[in-house]
This record gives C-alpha cells, sequence and structure tokens, in this order.
C-alpha cells in the first residue's frame, strides 16, 4: 500500500475521492445525508492538503459539538484510495466552524 501523489490530481479528483470515502466511512453510518466537499492547498507548502466538509445539518444527524468532542462514529480518519494506493486524512477538531443554526464545516488535513 502505496500513499497516493495528490500532486498530479487536481482539487476537483481529491474531492471525488475524499467524498466517496466520507460517505462509505462516516456519513452513512451517521445518518449525515447532505455533505460538500472542497480541497483547499496552500501554494507556498505543496504538502499541505486540507479538506473542508461542509455539513447540512438535518435532524438526526451529529452536531457539531459532536464533531468538536470526537463523539461521531469512525470520524477521527478517512482513508481514500485510488489504484491500489491510498491517502489518509485526520479530522481537525480546533477547526469546527459554525456557518448558520444547522450547518457548519469540519477540516480534515492530509497526513
Amino acid at each position: 500500500m502505496a500513499k497516493l501523489n495528490t500532486s498530479k490530481l487536481s482539487n476537483e479528483d481529491i474531492e471525488d475521492l475524499f467524498s466517496e470515502a466520507f460517505e462509505d466511512q462516516v456519513a452513512k453510518h451517521n445518518s449525515i445525508s447532505e455533505f460538500e466537499v472542497t480541497c483547499i492547498r496552500d501554494s507556498a507548502n505543496a504538502k499541505s492538503l486540507d479538506i473542508e466538509v461542509m455539513i447540512v445539518g438535518m435532524a438526526g444527524s451529529p452536531t457539531l459539538d459532536q464533531f468538536k468532542n470526537g463523539e461521531v462514529e469512525n470520524s477521527q480518519e478517512v482513508i481514500g484510495s485510488r489504484g491500489g494506493d491510498k491517502i489518509k486524512f485526520k479530522l481537525l477538531p480546533k477547526k469546527t466552524v459554525v456557518l448558520n443554526s444547522n450547518d457548519y464545516n469540519i477540516s480534515y488535513a492530509a497526513i
């Protein structure tokens, strides 16, 4: 199992890769029916790759505080794969941000 080289992937490819992994590993186990993924890269640091996930808060879905406190099942780490290569993303609870009364962003960093 080799580490996925993300330098050759577009932001959209990374967003698709993460979305599939997040859906399978986190969303379906925690009643998260709507989310949107954004890839953020730091042009000054080529190795820096973060993912922001906007969670649309619905009845039964986890709250912002549950993500901040590490109480959401399987959310601490998301593993994406492509062609046998894998990439791990670690949840950054301190970067959880409220957007409005129901929606919020959670962040992951590639490790």
